[in-house]
């Protein structure tokens, strides 16, 4: 986003968030439930993505594996977020959830082709069975890191990034 700032994880905080409501809905439908709790969901009200770029490195004794280089988390017109390591990613997933919990809140994060994220994600998150909804084996539709509901959008969209 053009004039949006471009924050490292530690530099975001907080109280950018200030302002943001929860997600108003139509009139006369009812909030989704939660399929497991049966309670109504609410989420904020900002449109957010996140995307990691990876490298494939050869190791002579462990042979070829993938690591992440950086991410970046784009969180409405507050921020573009950025990180190196996977610590400051759940630092900044620990604060997002302990604001979203303060606030009964959900926030959604579009991630295109979470199949391929997923797979590095489940290696820093422990994902309970019930927090991930996939339609085959390593391809999920959508997963939950706390209050944070992931989902790919593109299997929602159908279409690659060139649209």
């Amino acid at each position: 986003m053009k004039d949006t700032p471009v924050l490292t994880a530690s530099e975001f905080t907080i109280d950018l968030l200030k302002g943001i409501g929860s997600a108003k809905i139509q009139k006369h439908r009812k909030y989704p439930k939660d399929r497991h709790t049966q309670k109504p969901i609410h989420y904020a009200d900002i449109v957010t993505a996140f995307d990691i770029e990876t490298s494939i490195y050869e190791d002579p004794e462990v042979g070829r594996h993938g690591f992440m280089y950086i991410w970046q988390w784009q969180i409405g017109h507050i921020a573009t977020v950025y990180g190196r390591t996977w610590d400051e990613f759940l630092d900044l997933v620990n604060r997002l959830n302990a604001w979203l919990e303060s606030n009964n809140w959900r926030m959604l994060v579009y991630v295109h082709n979470l199949a391929f994220e997923f797979q590095y994600l489940s290696g820093i998150w422990d994902f309970a069975e019930e927090d991930v909804f996939a339609t085959d084996l390593k391809r999920p539709l959508y997963c939950k890191m706390g209050n944070l509901e992931l989902r790919c959008s593109y299997r929602l969209a159908g279409e690659g990034l060139d649209g």
